[in-house]
């Protein structure tokens, strides 16, 4: 009890300014959640990796060498091109490039060695490049075939060849690959992880990761933080005198869903009834296809159906959210007919180029200013509360911090 007692002062203490500077010098690392899929994909000294171990950032990329959509030829030539923008950030071990095939059988653990036994950077560009070339009729790549490249390399052929026929580094992947299907992919497979959570594979966006967790942004001059939007769910009635709690959420995110299902209600229960908080709910979208849809879905939606709705999408998440790559829209028009709105109405607005430049430009304005590499993301007034999904516990705690420091401020 006296340990409890003691965090609680000291959260005070935290939220109250008693202790200079806290909150201002916390990093970006700091408040980086972990998962359990996380030990998962933490390098050994056998893996492909491209930089070094002590890199600030270590991006996991699986390659699934048997199968590739047009689509997903379409992220591998990005990817390409991020590997080759990104090449001083590795060399500066800014960031390094773990690399794992995804391979059930003798056979794929023996075509992926083809890219396994390059040096790490041409395992990832080479592996890509046969990915976004394949048809329906590549089989499976041949070792033999990438001889004269690894020779080209300064690996002799009777090195590669040796290394090709290592049936540890088969055993190796092939328990990784079920450890990856069984605990990390989920319904929906994603090929690219930090800290195990899925992520883009995208220059622009790993350079504002590596920014983010080495640096400390000064949200107080985040002028979109103090702001209502049109596209915003609020929950409460905002006041000055309240706290405003912004939360940043993917529609199609599994831990947001988790979120919602375990604690928002209750918080909404608590603090918004009793006016201590208002919510200011922000649909966010990745780069990811029906993350897109569905914030602009939601975009389109009227305001006092958004809430409802959003909460609508996340019980319905596995039905409509299997892939990537996949468009959503016929389960999304389902859910507005379901609701009683225009259909045709909706379906104009999801499909006007002017809602998906709104969504775009919208994304754009809160990663400029708020550097958001992960949702949920939360915030309590101007300061970071939490990235990932806080227990009820944290956040009534943080609550009754910044009431107890109001308190302090109006004496």
């Amino acid at each position: 009890m006296k340990y409890i007692q003691i965090s609680l002062i000291s959260l005070a203490l935290v939220a109250a300014g008693a202790i200079p500077g806290f909150a201002q010098k916390r990093k970006g690392i700091d408040f980086l959640p972990t998962s359990i899929r996380h030990g998962a994909q933490v390098p050994y000294p056998v893996d492909v990796l491209y930089g070094s171990t002590d890199s600030d950032l270590v991006l996991v990329h699986y390659s699934d060498i048997e199968k590739c959509t047009e689509a997903c030829k379409d992220n591998m030539e990005e990817r390409l091109e991020a590997l080759s923008a990104l090449r001083q950030d590795i060399q500066r071990s800014r960031l390094a490039i773990l690399w794992r095939p995804l391979v059930a059988t003798d056979e794929q653990a023996r075509a992926a060695m083809s890219f396994a036994c390059l040096p790490p950077e041409h395992a990832l560009s080479e592996s890509m490049k046969f990915l976004r070339d394949r048809t329906d009729r590549t089989d499976l790549p041949v070792p033999e075939r990438y001889m004269d490249k690894a020779e080209s390399l300064g690996i002799s052929r009777e090195a590669f060849a040796r290394c090709v026929e290592n049936k540890d580094m088969w055993d190796f992947y092939k328990r990784h690959t079920n450890n990856y299907k069984r605990r990390i992919a989920g319904l929906r497979p994603s090929y690219d992880w930090i800290k195990g959570r899925a992520v883009k594979f995208n220059a622009d966006y790993l350079r504002g990761f590596i920014n983010f967790i080495k640096s400390s942004v000064d949200y107080k001059r985040a002028p979109v933080l103090r702001k209502i939007l049109p596209s915003d769910i609020v929950v409460g009635k905002p006041a000055p005198d309240k706290i405003r709690m912004t939360m940043y959420f993917a529609p199609d995110g599994q831990a947001e869903r988790d979120y919602i299902n375990k604690n928002l209600q209750k918080f909404i229960q608590v603090f918004v009834a009793s006016g201590d908080v208002y919510l200011v709910i922000r649909p966010f979208s990745w780069y990811r296809l029906p993350s897109i849809r569905a914030t602009e879905f939601l975009s389109c939606v009227p305001a006092d159906y958004k809430l409802h709705i959003m909460e609508q999408i996340y019980i319905s998440l596995d039905k409509w959210n299997t892939a990537n790559f996949a468009d959503p829209q016929a389960t999304l028009l389902q859910l507005a007919a379901f609701n009683g709105l225009n259909e045709r109405k909706i379906k104009g607005c999801l499909n006007s180029p002017s809602t998906a430049r709104k969504v775009a430009a919208e994304r754009k304005l809160h990663q400029d200013q708020l550097s958001l590499v992960l949702t949920p993301t939360i915030f309590m007034n101007d300061e970071l509360f939490a990235i990932g999904s806080p227990g009820f516990g944290d956040m009534m705690s943080a609550v009754r911090s910044w009431k107890a420091k109001q308190t302090m401020d109006r004496r």
